[in-house]
């Protein structure tokens, strides 16, 4: 009675990885031909892994798991009950994934920082990102709240950037969230912790003092001005005027700027700037007058001395 056909394709053996990825067919079955060469023939990590290129460290942990737990190590975990302490809480993993889906831009990191400071529960970045990848996100209705422009009321809008950093938000997120920038996040928050809830309302951008017209500019001139301490307010003020300078006389040669006069001054007094270029009006008494107002020499005789002489004669 001769043998029926074989069942399956008759191949040479052969050690080579790449090969033998091709003929398995389960990922158990790939991981303890990973192994096999380590747990059976004492090959080392470093060795199967310059092979295989596979991580050291991945192969030394799994040989581990396989030298204590043998071949149930292969397989994955058996799903955690309900009453498994290490398991996640449902409402904890609802709330998880709620963020997630409220603002997608979160990382796991920032997610597990959250529900430290929101319900105070320490869960790792980890398991963070295996809940994302094992259950889908749920639907919301609607964002808690809506971008920081479309909130009217000012108030309301720095209440928001509030009660997202109390809850955990850093304040990159609360900006992309919120979709402003992250200046005015910070200015917020230190508004808030500066002056509490006093600081959330809106403020005057109007200067705290009245704008003054008087400059640098202006100042230097006065001080030039006030050297001559005989000026008074009116002179410094049409001085000013041929300067460009336009202030008002009150107050321009005030106790401030009469301190940076001389207390005394000796010598000849300093020319006035606003002094008069003409000559007065009064007609001259002597006959050594001097020049007249055209700059020539005159000898003109007083009435009353030539009535005088008038009546000698």
């Amino acid at each position: 009675m001769g043998m029926g056909a074989p069942k399956r394709v008759q191949i040479d053996p052969t050690d080579d990885w790449q090969q033998l990825r091709l003929r398995v067919q389960f990922p158990e079955q790939e991981t303890y031909e990973l192994l096999r060469p380590i747990v059976l023939f004492g090959q080392t990590a470093a060795e199967r892994a310059e092979f295989t290129g596979v991580s050291e460290r991945t192969l030394d942990r799994k040989a581990d798991r396989f030298d204590a737990e043998g071949m149930t190590s292969l397989f994955p975990n058996p799903a955690r009950g309900d009453d498994d302490r290490r398991r996640v809480p449902a409402d904890l993993r609802y709330r998880i994934l709620a963020l997630k889906a409220e603002y997608p831009s979160f990382r796991p990191h920032e997610i597990a920082a959250i529900c430290r400071r929101r319900d105070d529960c320490r869960v790792s970045h980890k398991t963070v990102q295996r809940i994302l990848i094992e259950e889908p996100l749920p639907s919301l209705p609607k964002r808690r709240y809506p971008p920081y422009a479309q909130i009217p009321d000012g108030a309301q809008r720095r209440l928001a950037v509030v009660h997202l950093s109390f809850e955990g938000w850093n304040v990159a997120s609360i900006a992309g969230y919120l979709e402003t920038t992250r200046p005015r996040v910070y200015e917020i928050l230190h508004r808030f912790f500066a002056e509490d809830f006093a600081g959330l309302l809106d403020k005057s951008h109007a200067p705290k003092q009245p704008a003054r017209k008087i400059d640098f500019r202006a100042m230097a001139a006065i001080r030039r001005l006030q050297a001559n301490p005989e000026l008074g307010e009116f002179r410094v003020h049409a001085a000013l005027r041929q300067m460009g300078i336009h202030l008002s006389p009150r107050g321009l040669v005030a106790g401030s700027w009469r301190s940076t006069a001389p207390s005394a001054y000796h010598g000849r007094p300093t020319h006035c700037p606003m002094s008069h270029t003409r000559c007065h009006s009064r007609r001259p008494t002597g006959t050594n007058s001097g020049r007249s107002i055209f700059g020539t020499s005159s000898t003109t005789v007083s009435p009353i001395r030539s009535r005088s002489t008038s009546s000698q004669s």
